[in-house]
């Protein structure tokens, strides 16, 4: 049986914005390169001066969207981003061993 155990999603704003204009706790602003990490129960959300930004550590969805809109909002509550998932990391167990060596 296949877990998903980790999807990263991203996304972005219609324009770009100053990212001194997020005021969110447990958040860190970093100049080189010029983006606003933002540590959250839920994931780990980056914003990028361009108005883009990616979602770290939701596996669902509707998480990882809601986790965006909830600081998106702060900046412009009048435009709802597009959300996409970019890659997915997840497991899978065999009924039989794989030998590695062998394979590579």
């Amino acid at each position: 049986m296949a877990y998903v155990v980790n999807v990263n999603y991203c996304g972005s704003m219609p324009k770009g914005f100053g990212l001194k204009r997020i005021n969110a706790l447990n958040s860190k602003l970093y100049l080189k390169p010029h983006q606003l990490v933002i540590k959250d129960k839920k994931g780990t959300l980056i914003f990028f001066a361009s108005g883009k930004f990616r979602i770290m550590g939701c596996v669902d969805p509707i998480d990882a969207t809601c986790l965006a809109l909830k600081y998106c909002f702060d900046i412009d509550n009048s435009d709802i981003p597009d959300i996409y998932s970019q890659s997915y990391t997840f497991t899978y167990k065999l009924d039989y061993n794989v030998n590695l060596y062998k394979l590579s």
